[in-house]
């Protein structure tokens, strides 16, 4: 049995799993939880499949969804809070469409959501490749509206899609219940202080917690995710920006689970060219960039394609990043508290 799968057979077997990652994955379903209930409101069989998963993993009952939804794992990370942080945003230069979509934010006047429009439309430096990164924080409370919220967050998703019709992703949707033991592989703090917001909101997160198996996991997930796309040889461009967008997230996720620094991505991929400037795998890092920054309008109907020769270099590089995790301390050590 590899490292790989005998870290699968504790990180989600009931039986071998620790209270801290008991806690840790619960937490993280149950934010799952709550984007198929936005998503995918008819999915019925699946909300009732992770509501059941996550009263297993806690050994508690809830009596229903929306019990688990406002459920406060804050007492149950006391031994996992990390030191204090500065959680104060930082002066941006939005783009106009991000100015647009605050504002749609605002008519909405909707008292339990925030809303955080990261990436490259909060700082202006954009490419025909950028999409636009929102973030929305659900407060849940008695009065609260369901109905009201996907609707609400529909009429945003449908802005964005305007903005980048090639967006491979919606709006990442968070709980503010998390805020007093916030895991970063959510989304990182460096990146959400950077944000556009609504005059007067600000980022309420009280406490970090330690959260390197939730990030560990996500490297996972896309490292299999991205092979998949490879094996369909499919040069559409929706296929090629996910290729290309898979292969520099994997980049940042092994730098977060090996520095245990959940930088902006601007910080990462910089020490990448300085310390890897001359390995054998730089070219491939260093296409994927020129792609990028040469990436056709919109709607411009090229054809773009990849030779199978750059798709194996791609291959080869997210191997050598999961060996580089693998035999790594942190991952080590992430292993033995699971």
């Amino acid at each position: 049995m590899t490292l790989k799968q005998e870290y699968a057979l504790k990180a989600f077997n009931i039986e071998k799993m620790s209270d801290y990652r008991r806690n840790s994955l619960a937490q993280k379903l149950r934010r799952d939880l709550l984007r198929s209930i936005i998503y995918r409101p008819s999915f019925k069989k699946g909300h009732h499949i992770l509501f059941n998963q996550i009263e297993k993993i806690l050994e508690k009952k809830f009596n229903n969804i929306e019990n688990i939804i406002s459920y406060n794992f804050e007492k149950n990370f006391d031994q996992n809070i990390l030191s204090p942080f500065n959680s104060d945003m930082k002066n941006i230069n939005e783009t106009k469409d991000a100015r647009k979509l605050v504002k749609l934010f605002q008519g909405l006047n909707n008292p339990n959501l925030s809303l955080f429009i990261h990436g490259s439309h909060a700082d202006s430096k954009l490419t025909n490749y950028s999409d636009i990164d929102v973030s929305i924080f659900v407060k849940i409370d008695k009065q609260i509206n369901i109905k009201e919220i996907r609707h609400d967050i529909s009429l945003l998703n449908n802005m964005t899609k305007l903005i980048d019709l090639e967006s491979h992703h919606s709006i990442f949707i968070n709980l503010e219940s998390d805020f007093d033991c916030y895991p970063e592989g959510f989304m990182p703090l460096e990146v959400l202080i950077r944000s556009a917001v609504p005059k007067d909101q600000s980022l309420n997160i009280r406490k970090i917690r330690f959260g390197r198996d939730i990030t560990i996991d996500t490297f996972f997930r896309l490292f299999e995710s991205i092979k998949n796309l490879i094996k369909q040889n499919n040069n559409s461009i929706s296929n090629i920006k996910n290729i290309i967008s898979s292969y520099f997230m994997l980049l940042i996720l092994k730098d977060e689970i090996l520095s245990d620094k959940y930088r902006d991505k601007k910080t990462i991929f910089n020490n990448f060219i300085l310390n890897e400037k001359y390995s054998e795998h730089y070219k491939t890092y260093e296409t994927c960039s020129e792609i990028r920054q040469k990436w056709p309008l919109q709607e411009s109907n090229l054809n773009l394609g990849f030779s199978k020769i750059f798709t194996n270099q791609i291959v080869n590089h997210v191997d050598e990043l999961q060996k580089e995790i693998l035999d790594s301390s942190n991952f080590k050590n992430t292993f033995e508290i699971m």
